[in-house]
């Protein structure tokens, strides 16, 4: 999976002025490198990309980018901070009203839920 012509797409868009569409353009590269195991990169790419969405108070893209940090951080086994994004990201849909992304929002945090107390059972 090449990241050049995502990387293109939101150099163009900062050269632009366009703050969301540069952060949209963020987070596809962090979904291509968490694709890619490179966990790093991605978590950068969506802190990038939630300090552009930040200004514009755009909480239904907020609420994408905070999202896939919590899917992010589940990958990587920190389940605690999954469930706190996912927490958050529900914030940001409750204020949009979509019942399907609340519900989506709603249910995210089942697994690093169980995966949390999996891990903590075989402690025992």
């Amino acid at each position: 999976m090449s990241q050049r012509p995502i990387r293109r797409g939101f150099a163009a868009r900062h050269a632009l002025g366009d703050a969301r569409g540069e952060a949209v353009s963020r987070r596809n590269l962090a979904v291509a490198y968490a694709y890619l195991g490179r966990h790093d990169d991605a978590d950068a790419q969506l802190v990038q990309a939630r300090a552009l969405l930040e200004p514009l108070g755009d909480a239904a893209a907020m609420a994408d980018v905070v999202n896939d940090a919590g899917v992010l951080a589940e990958e990587r086994g920190d389940f605690r901070v999954a469930l706190d994004a996912f927490r958050e990201a529900l914030g940001f849909r409750q204020t949009q009203g979509d019942q399907r992304l609340i519900g989506e929002s709603l249910t995210e945090p089942g697994i690093p839920i169980y995966n949390s107390i999996r891990s903590i059972s075989r402690g025992f």
